[in-house]
């Protein structure tokens, strides 16, 4: 009797412990290739993606795969957009900076065909713009940094 009573009791724990183990290993690897995808994702690799498999479970782990899919296909997304937007705003940058320096020589074109001397100053005084009449008059040259100074070496 003792016999069958450690008998039944030794293949109880078996089964229990097997039963634990199915359980859990069903439960971890799901959770563990998850967490993988989660942290691959969170480095930047967006060329994860989640196991199928995963996705086809009728069980919370299935419903956070989906979920996980879901995110990671409107974050690919939101990023496409994004760069398609960065791009947009690159080029309106370059055609934009392209007409102000078109409109910077036009405007030096005109002031330097003027026949009156022409001085554009900033709120320092700093000479920001001279055109070559008023630099003839006044003696003033242009330095290598392209700012106007007084030429003193007909002052002498």
């Amino acid at each position: 009797m003792t016999v069958i009573a450690i008998t039944m009791l030794v293949t109880m724990v078996l089964g229990t412990g097997v039963y634990a183990y199915r359980f859990a290993h069903r439960l971890v690897v799901p959770l563990a290739k998850l967490s993988n995808a989660a942290k691959r994702i969170s480095t930047g690799d967006l060329s994860v993606s989640i196991d199928t498999s995963l996705m086809k479970n009728k069980d919370e782990v299935g419903s956070l795969a989906q979920s996980f899919g879901i995110m990671l296909e409107k974050l690919k997304n939101y990023i496409e957009e994004i760069n398609t937007e960065k791009s947009k705003v690159e080029t309106k940058v370059k055609e934009r900076t392209a007409q102000l320096l078109e409109e910077h020589t036009r405007l030096e074109a005109s002031v330097n065909s003027l026949s009156l001397g022409f001085i554009m100053t900033d709120a320092k005084n700093n000479i920001l713009m001279i055109n070559n009449t008023a630099r003839n008059v006044l003696s003033y040259k242009v330095n290598l940094d392209g700012v106007s100074e007084p030429d003193l070496t007909d002052a002498i």
